[in-house]
């Protein structure tokens, strides 16, 4: 942790458990003058960069008492800093407080998910890890039969075929939790009938776009998802040299995944964004220009 008003006023080590948090918190507010930002200088300004539930103690913390807290990305504030050489905790620390006292202006307020919102990243998250498992006894069932000895791979066969259909059964049942969560909240229902309406979004897709988006409130047009999807090519150029638009690889490759996913399942078929792709495709557009802007309209 570092305090910082300008300059680096001190660093400290702490515990990431609630005590520890809430007497850091507690000191942090009584540098009455040091930590002056622009608001109440009894009110310091927190800011830490995303890591997943690792955040989750101290975020329960400062909103439990109010703090103003910012949340942002590891890349973006690495990205403001310039060239850089080498790295540990206390240097990060600093680099991160001083990204806030940069740019606190311009950035949004961390605010609390809705208790659904919340418990369905959970689910998602944890139905990613099961799958991420599945693929891997799996991937070489091929290899092992070719490779090894029949009695060897029978035995890794029939172990894996155990595992396996636990795996399914467990991913089904997160799947069932995972509509149930959405059912039980008129919100996220209304916008989760909404999206599979549409082809090529399924429950997988639609369920990952409503915790994404915040249901539809952390983006204020449809523009800014497709960016944050890494749907929409950027323009290259450069005086009078003017090169192709580009995708970003700044994006939620998940996210992309399902929408690619999804656009393929309608590629041949007689809805009209089927119709949108081939037309696109008979005008001499590229096939995965075409299949691009289908992502777009998805």
């Amino acid at each position: 942790m570092c305090f910082l008003n300008g300059t680096v006023i001190q660093n400290i080590q702490i515990d990431n458990d609630l005590k520890s948090l809430r007497c850091f918190v507690k000191r942090a507010s009584s540098f009455s003058n040091d930590l002056a930002l622009d608001v109440d200088p009894a009110d310091p300004i927190f800011i830490m960069e995303f890591t997943g539930i690792y955040n989750n103690l101290l975020l329960e913390v400062l909103h439990n008492q109010s703090k103003t807290c910012y949340v942002v990305n590891a890349v973006e504030i690495k990205n403001s800093l310039g060239l850089t050489r080498g790295k540990n905790d206390i240097v990060d620390a600093q680099r991160i407080a001083e990204y806030a006292y940069r740019f606190h202006d311009k950035l949004s307020i961390w605010a609390p998910l809705e208790a659904n919102i919340l418990k369905l990243n959970g689910l998602r998250t944890h139905r990613s890890q099961l799958i991420k498992v599945r693929k891997q006894l799996t991937q070489g069932a091929q290899d092992n039969k070719k490779f090894l000895g029949s009695d060897v791979f029978k035995v890794i066969d029939k172990s894996n075929s155990k595992i396996e259909k636990i795996l399914n059964e467990q991913i089904d049942a997160v799947d069932e939790k995972i509509l149930e969560t959405i059912k039980a909240d008129l919100k996220l229902k209304t916008n989760y009938d909404l999206l599979t309406s549409v082809p090529g979004i399924g429950p997988i897709t639609a369920s990952a776009l409503i915790c994404v988006t915040k249901n539809f409130t952390r983006f204020d047009s449809a523009k800014k998802l497709s960016c944050y999807c890494g749907v929409v090519p950027f323009e290259k150029s450069s005086g009078n040299k003017i090169g192709k638009p580009h995708l970003s690889h700044a994006a939620n490759k998940d996210l992309k995944a399902l929408l690619h996913l999804g656009a393929g399942s309608i590629l041949n078929s007689k809805h009209f964004l089927g119709q949108y792709y081939r037309r696109l495709v008979a005008d001499g557009k590229h096939k995965s220009l075409a299949r691009n802007n289908l992502k777009i309209k998805c």
